[in-house]
């Protein structure tokens, strides 16, 4: 998967993520942000609205340390990828915190 598809298409683990979490917006926002800090994508971070991973995933743009955290997250948490881009996506990042 080249650069340019990844930021293209790296919304859709802002999708799963919220799909997969299954808590309330809130929630979901919340645990992305404690994760993103746990792993280290960001340093300090003010809680996101409850509505921010709906608005990334709808407008198709989400920032390089969440879609990152919730690759993480969904890797760490056993999820399945539904689609080949999802599966392209999750290998992607997990080369990243590899190297």
């Amino acid at each position: 998967m080249e650069e340019s598809e990844i930021r293209e298409k790296r919304y859709l683990l802002i999708k799963a993520f919220s799909y997969f979490i299954d808590v309330p917006p809130t929630d979901s926002s919340k645990t992305l942000v404690d994760k993103a800090l746990e792993y280290g994508y960001i340093d300090s971070r003010k809680a996101l609205s409850g509505n921010r991973l709906k608005t990334w995933a709808q407008q198709k743009k989400a920032p390089e340390w969440a879609c990152r955290s919730a690759a993480r997250y969904l890797s760490d948490s056993g999820y399945q990828p539904e689609t080949d881009a999802e599966k392209n996506l999750l290998e992607y990042y997990k080369g990243l915190d590899d190297e």
